[in-house]
């Protein structure tokens, strides 16, 4: 009573306020954390580009005994005039078949619309949707849209040259930073922190070999097996299914409804072929093409990862998909070096 007094407040609303309080520093802890995972997430995509500009500076560098840093320029040059070359190259065929695929899809949702809604089910279901014409007319809500695509590109720009120079930086003196590192490290760990270092780094390259080479041979087979069954746009399609066969389990299940939407305009049986041509390339990538590619690399069981890429999704959005497998990789190979062999004992899996 005395304190209550003293300070003006009732007890009940003293224990509002301390409860207010504890929920704003929840609610401010949370988001720098949030903050912090994202940035530590960019962090980690710089490295695997820096990974990648090492391992092919590396291969000239022993090809041809051209010293790593002349061949790291070379390498960034390369990959600039691939980039360059590969916009002005396909801006008219490739990219014309990208704005038709943009064009047929729309219309393959509408045809696909006009065919379920003939079922009950299929009408009760696009009724309980909004119309697109709905949409249009909420101006607020599309000016709302607009803005967040405009943020969101501008943050993608920003992210994308952020992961460049890093990278950049990372790949042309790797030691300095990972020397930086092991002085965090009591002394008598750092030799075998540095063998963990090694190690890890190794893992991530030929996950990216791997991984490339995977969505390379992928996106052949999708193209050539789309261009005989006559399925249109047939090499943006392959196109697509090998820039998402870089997130493995999700990618290629999300690259076949595109594909499915557009044979759908032709006819349901060659829709159906096309499901049944995808699900045979999914198994052939899952137990031929990927376990050929990336036989060198730490064995990631397919359940630790799908459990890796839906709790960063869940936490990093987007980018915790793509960084998901590698980065389960890696720890997985931090948990066996550090805990398995060091702390266990156990080395018969040092292989």
């Amino acid at each position: 009573m005395i304190e209550s007094e003293r300070t003006g407040i009732d007890p009940v609303t003293k224990r509002v306020l301390i409860a207010l309080s504890i929920l704003a520093a929840a609610i401010i802890f949370s988001l720098i954390i949030g903050n912090l995972l994202g940035l530590l997430a960019l962090f980690f995509v710089s490295i695997l580009f820096a990974i990648f500009l090492r391992s092919l500076a590396e291969f000239i560098n022993q090809r041809t005994k051209l010293p790593y840093v002349p061949a790291l320029i070379l390498v960034i040059i390369a990959l600039v005039a691939v980039l360059a070359l590969g916009i002005w190259g396909l801006s008219t065929p490739l990219w014309s078949q990208f704005d038709q695929l943009g064009d047929t899809l729309p219309r393959s949702f509408l045809y696909l619309r006009e065919e379920i809604s003939q079922y009950e089910w299929g009408e009760h279901l696009f009724t309980q949707l909004t119309s697109f014409d709905d949409l249009i007319a909420n101006r607020i809500l599309l000016i709302d849209r607009v803005t967040t695509i405009f943020t969101n590109t501008i943050g993608f720009l920003v992210s994308f040259l952020v992961v460049a120079f890093l990278g950049v930086y990372l790949a042309v003196n790797p030691d300095l930073y990972t020397d930086g590192l092991l002085r965090l490290i009591p002394i008598h760990r750092r030799e075998r922190i540095r063998e963990v270092f090694i190690a890890m780094r190794k893992t991530l390259q030929w996950w990216l070999i791997g991984r490339a080479l995977s969505m390379i041979a992928l996106g052949l087979l999708v193209t050539f097996g789309l261009w005989i069954m006559q399925v249109p746009l047939a090499p943006a399609l392959g196109i697509l299914a090998a820039l998402l066969d870089f997130v493995p389990h999700f990618g290629p299940v999300i690259a076949t409804i595109p594909a499915i939407l557009i044979a759908l305009t032709q006819s349901p049986l060659k829709a159906l072929a096309v499901l049944i041509f995808f699900i045979i390339i999914q198994q052939v990538e899952s137990f031929v093409i990927t376990p050929f590619f990336q036989q060198k690399t730490t064995s990631l069981p397919p359940g630790l990862a799908i459990i890796a890429q839906v709790l960063l999704v869940f936490l990093l959005g987007p980018l915790g998909l793509l960084i998901a497998s590698p980065l389960a990789a890696v720890l997985l190979v931090a948990v066996r070096m550090l805990y398995v062999e060091d702390v266990l004992g156990d080395r018969i899996s040092n292989t």
